[in-house]
């Protein structure tokens, strides 16, 4: 019965990723997903076409919102670098080989973050069996999370969200399974996924020094061969990943502007709307220009 009742709720979260992909608001960061995707950078756009002269709608989406024979993927990369390094490179590849193949259009732009989503449920399963060794516990975890409203939310934005979300439950699957079985093909497994989540979004440091923190608390604060297996994984995924720490270091400035705290006073009401609007996604779609809610 429980199954069948997962399976329902399963099949419900599918359909709900997927449908109207190209009805709902497409927003300022999809726009700039999709710049990121032709290659052009912001600047060159604006050099370019924002000098005083008037601009139709087409105009702009032929040459900056869909793939252009002027740019390739290393350009989407160099312009990713310059001016948003704090976006890994990784979901914006994949989806410039995604819109190349299947055109342009907001539900195929979309329908990348969607199929990966998909993963999320073999991903969260398995971490469940290694962390309570129960199929059922799984089962719950993914009739609960396939109808999310914060997951089908997620699961319609071009943006590289669920990239995250997957390789956080693949990352930390593969180290519990690391530290069980405790062999050489298991750590390898894990170290191979640090390098994929830090390509996949700049947060996943976070999720690799809390394995880091997590290995320590269950060896006891003893160096042992675990603990020594953890850290050679680290080291290797942090190498793999040298050649965007070299670009975050050599354009911190870009950093520091585009997601450095602005210097606002709010008052205590804007405070605590912009709160309500951020963790009301949990439950309801509160975005501004087409939710259910409206701040």
């Amino acid at each position: 019965m429980l199954k069948f009742l997962v399976i329902v709720l399963l099949i419900i979260g599918i359909f709900f990723r997927f449908t109207n992909l190209d009805r709902k608001v497409y927003s300022y960061d999809e726009a700039i997903t999709s710049l990121r995707i032709s290659g052009y950078t912001w600047t060159e756009m604006v050099k370019q076409d924002f000098q005083g002269k008037v601009i139709s709608v087409a105009d702009l989406q032929t040459k900056y919102q869909q793939i252009n024979p002027e740019k390739n993927l290393i350009n989407t990369i160099k312009g990713l670098a310059a001016e948003e390094p704090q976006l890994t490179p990784l979901y914006f590849t994949l989806s410039r080989f995604w819109v190349k193949l299947f055109g342009p259009k907001v539900a195929v732009t979309r329908s990348l973050s969607a199929l990966i989503s998909l993963l999320i449920f073999p991903s969260i399963y398995w971490l469940c069996l290694e962390l309570f060794q129960s199929s059922l516990i799984g089962w719950i975890a993914i009739a609960i999370i396939s109808v999310s409203p914060f997951h089908i939310l997620y699961a319609q934005d071009a943006r590289p969200y669920m990239l995250l979300a997957v390789t956080i439950l693949l990352s930390s699957g593969a180290l519990l399974r690391a530290i069980r079985l405790n062999t050489k093909t298991t750590w390898i497994i894990y170290a191979a996924t640090l390098p994929l989540g830090l390509y996949s979004h700049l947060l996943f440091t976070l999720v690799a020094a809390a394995h880091g923190i997590y290995v320590i608390a269950i060896e006891k604060f003893q160096f042992t061969q675990k603990l020594r297996a953890y850290l050679v994984a680290l080291t290797g995924g942090i190498l793999t990943f040298s050649p965007w720490i070299l670009v975050l270091i050599l354009n911190a400035h870009e950093v520091r502007e585009t997601v450095g705290l602005p210097q606002l006073s709010l008052s205590v009401l804007s405070s605590v709307n912009l709160w309500i609007l951020m963790l009301g996604r949990i439950f309801l779609d509160t975005h501004w220009a087409g939710g259910v809610l409206k701040f």
